[in-house]
């Protein structure tokens, strides 16, 4: 019983840790932010993980909602391959993230493939599943356990993002006027 007690206390450590180290992170530019809920963190060489932000930035913005994730996860892919246009990030970078808030179908429709995780991915899942339902439920406004069968690893070349713009285009109403606006204005 004292183990689970030092592990349960562990894991609280780690993501008030976490928690309290994103702005330095960005400031550093470890995490290179997109928009204000969308960033890429390099893990490996040509290798990055893609974040619909951290509990930081969660609590950082006055509402949210489904909406106004997909509004962000839009923009950010949208400034990323800008990026990728402006060589700033190789075409053959791999883009990797673990999604249990948006739908397989979701992620396909912005070019990405999804697959279930592997069993080191959902023990470092674990690590954050509290968290998780607590962000999950503020976003739905009621209590809201996340469910395992969401959750899935996506990932995307960056040639392959690339090759998506058109199609992440159609999904922004204000892209089409040329404006770089944010969608959803605060």
């Amino acid at each position: 019983m004292k183990y689970i007690f030092f592990v349960f206390l562990a894991i609280i450590i780690y993501r008030l840790l976490h928690f309290l180290t994103t702005p330095i992170l960005k400031k550093l530019g470890i995490y290179k932010y997109y928009t204000p809920l969308f960033l890429i963190v390099p893990y490996m060489p040509r290798r990055y993980e893609i974040h619909l932000g951290t509990s930081w930035d969660f609590f950082k913005l006055p509402q949210i909602s489904p909406k106004i994730y997909i509004d962000y996860l839009t923009q950010g892919l949208l400034e990323l391959i800008e990026d990728i246009e402006n060589c700033k990030i190789q075409p053959d970078v791999m883009f990797k993230g673990c999604t249990y808030y948006l739908k397989i179908q979701t992620m396909e429709r912005f070019g990405f493939h999804s697959r279930k995780l592997r069993p080191y991915e959902f023990v470092i899942f674990l690590l954050s599943y509290i968290e998780v339902i607590i962000l999950h439920s503020i976003s739905n406004k009621k209590i809201t356990i996340v469910s395992f069968k969401n959750l899935i690893i996506s990932t995307i070349t960056a040639q392959e993002l690339q090759q998506k713009k058109n199609e992440i285009l159609k999904l922004v109403p204000d892209h089409k006027n040329g404006t770089k606006d944010y969608i959803v204005q605060f």
